[in-house]
Parts: C-alpha cells; sequence; structure tokens
C-alpha cells in the first residue's frame, strides 16, 4: 500500500470522531452519521450524501477493518466488527460513485452480477445501479461520490470528447436507465500510483480545509476523471440498459437477427443496441432459457438450410452470403445444428422432395 496514503489515514483517525463498532453492533452505511444517510426502499437501500461531495475510503486487512468519510465540512472513521462480512446492503446512491481500488482485491456485485476488482481498476455507477461491496480480508478501496449538480459544473469545465466524458454528460441528471462502466488499466502498477496520489490529495485537501480547498479538491477530481478518461491509459467497458425494458429489448434482438438473414455476433448487437454484450447475454437466457450466441447460430442454420433447400447456390457461396470467412466454421455449426453436413443435408431435402430446388 501506498506509504504516504497510509500515514495520512493513521493521522486522520487520531485527529477526528471514531465510532468504534469493533465489538459490537452491524454498520449500515450512513446509518450512524449525517454526512451520508440510507433509507430502507423495497429491494435496496437508497443512500445520500449532505454535501456534493464525498470520499470513502475502505481499509481492511486481517483482523481488522476501517471505514473512512471525508466530507467538506466533516471528517469520520468507523471502527468495524468484522472484517470477513459486507459493509452494506444492496443499494443505490442519489449521485454518481467512483469506486478505486487502490490496494488487493475486492469483490464486487452490480445489478446481480459478482465481479472481482483488482488494484488499479475502477467502476463508476449512476443513480440506478444497484451495488454491493462483497467480503474480501485485505483491500483498500476509495468511493468518490459525486452529486450530479457537481458533476454537472465539472463536466462545463471539460471539452474532452471521449467514451467517459459522454457516460458523464449523459448521467448529469437522472434517467430511467442503469449506467455504469468499468475502467481498466493498460499499466497497473502507474493506475495504482495515480489513484494513491489523487485520493492522498483529496483528503489532505478535506482535512486541513484551507481557503479555496473546494475548487482544489474539484479540480483534482477533474484531474482523476480526465485520467480514467484517457484512451491512451484505459479501457473502458460501458453497461447500459433500461431497467423496465428487458422485455422489449429481447424482442429487438429478435427481430434485428431474423431480419439479417445471416450470422450476427454477440458484439455486433452489442454495437447496435449500445448496451454490454455480457447484459444481452443475461437478458436473453432469463427470459429464453437458450444461450444469445446459441439463439443466433441456430437462426443462421435455419437461413443456411433455406438456403440449401431453395437455391442453386455453391455451399462455399452460402457460407460467404451468411458470413462466414471459411468453411470449416460453417460445416461445424451446420453439423451442429441439424446432425448432417450441409452437402448431406441438400442431398437428403432434394431427395425427399424433388421439387424444392429453384
Amino acid at each position: 500500500m501506498d506509504a504516504g496514503l497510509l500515514s495520512t489515514l493513521t493521522n486522520a483517525m487520531s485527529a477526528n470522531q471514531v465510532i468504534d463498532l469493533s465489538r459490537s453492533g452491524q454498520f449500515e452505511a450512513g446509518g450512524t452519521s449525517p454526512i451520508i444517510s440510507s433509507v430502507k426502499g423495497s429491494e435496496v437501500w437508497h443512500q445520500t450524501i449532505e454535501d456534493d461531495f464525498l470520499l470513502i475510503v475502505d481499509w481492511c486487512e486481517p483482523g481488522e477493518r476501517r471505514y473512512f468519510l471525508f466530507a467538506p465540512s466533516s471528517a469520520l472513521c468507523v471502527l468495524l466488527p468484522q472484517p470477513d462480512q459486507p459493509i452494506a446492503n444492496p443499494h443505490k446512491h442519489d449521485y454518481l460513485e467512483l469506486v478505486a481500488i487502490l490496494d488487493g482485491e475486492l469483490d464486487f456485485t452490480v445489478e446481480g452480477r459478482r465481479r472481482c476488482y483488482r488494484a488499479g481498476n475502477c467502476s463508476i455507477l449512476n443513480q440506478n445501479a444497484w451495488h454491493a461491496e462483497g467480503m474480501s480480508t485485505s483491500y483498500l478501496a476509495a468511493y468518490f461520490s459525486i452529486r450530479p449538480s457537481l458533476l454537472k459544473e465539472l463536466i462545463s469545465r471539460d471539452s474532452r470528447c471521449d467514451a467517459l466524458a459522454a457516460f458523464l454528460s449523459r448521467n448529469v441528471r437522472a434517467t430511467g436507465e442503469v449506467d455504469y462502466v468499468d475502467i481498466a488499466p493498460r499499466d497497473r502498477e502507474d493506475r495504482v500510483r495515480e489513484l494513491s496520489l489523487l485520493t492522498n490529495h483529496v483528503i489532505q485537501e478535506l482535512i486541513e480545509r484551507l481557503p479555496g480547498y473546494r475548487s482544489v479538491v474539484q479540480g483534482y477530481l477533474e484531474r482523476l476523471l480526465g485520467t480514467l478518461g484517457d484512451p491512451r491509459g484505459s479501457t473502458l467497458d460501458e453497461t447500459r440498459f433500461s431497467s423496465a425494458s428487458s422485455d422489449d429489448l429481447m424482442e429487438h434482438i429478435v427481430s434485428y437477427v431474423l431480419a439479417q438473414r445471416r450470422r450476427v455476433t454477440r458484439n455486433e448487437l452489442s454495437r447496435v443496441f449500445s448496451y454490454n454484450g455480457n447484459y444481452l447475454s443475461d437478458v436473453f437466457r432469463t427470459r429464453t432459457g437458450t444461450s444469445l450466441a446459441v439463439w443466433c447460430r441456430d437462426a443462421c442454420m435455419r437461413e443456411a438450410a433455406r438456403m440449401l433447400r431453395d437455391t442453386d447456390l455453391p455451399i462455399s457461396e452460402i457460407a460467404r452470403a451468411l458470413g462466414y470467412r471459411g468453411r470449416s466454421n460453417f460445416y461445424a455449426h451446420f453439423r451442429d445444428s441439424h446432425g448432417m453436413t450441409p452437402a448431406a443435408y441438400r442431398t437428403m431435402i432434394r431427395r425427399d422432395c424433388p421439387f424444392v430446388s429453384s
């Protein structure tokens, strides 16, 4: 872990209010502090912050877990009872949250999908993406909480046109969409150093509160977003969908695939519908019980069977027309779907129905 950041956190614990729950009590983020508050919804908790910005640092090591909250007006440290237990129930925010892993690994569940974030990985979640921190025994994570009003200010001073800037601009105001982006570093060690240094600077500004500190903090936030959005140092994987329209989305997928009458890949569907490919696969499997890739392949093979039956095109031309670059994959997919080679299928269908060919 970064020595400077750990020193800052240690000093913060001795200089600010400490709530000790290490022996008893269950801490639900926001339940004990005016800095952040939680309200129980029908399925998940809804969290709100009192100021336009809050930095939370979660420091966990074997046998000990500390939870630091740094707001422009106050700071707080919570000593937690069980380092191997999740810190909070599934929850959403009325602000955007940037999650940065500074050391170790942390299990993280977003919209029901569990994943493991390593040091250097980041994720930014909008107001509709429910999530929950998981159980890990050794890590350091920073959560930058930014209200939309502050985000709007940051964007207005930022002329970048990268994918992250587009994500942020979209989420200045609340919508019905679940929208989040995972950010992986091209150089993990460099990214960890950058994140640790920026986090340390922000904490120091929020502790010292010298004149102009709010503007300085905003400057560091701009730099953080600029660093993460630079494609030279990051790769972005965005997930975006309307939580109320998964049934409609599946119908659109089916209609699109059938209309193409050729091979359609998950990557193509992701580009066409502007949704993460993993999400499209999950929606399709949930609604049909069938793999999206298998269904698309079988739809293509049904078109292949029609062309073998109704045209005299050579099999190699049929494969090319369906989007296959070579015959081997086409033959393998057709055999999986129909139990025989394309040539055998054409022979069989014309023997049994001699008048079907064109």
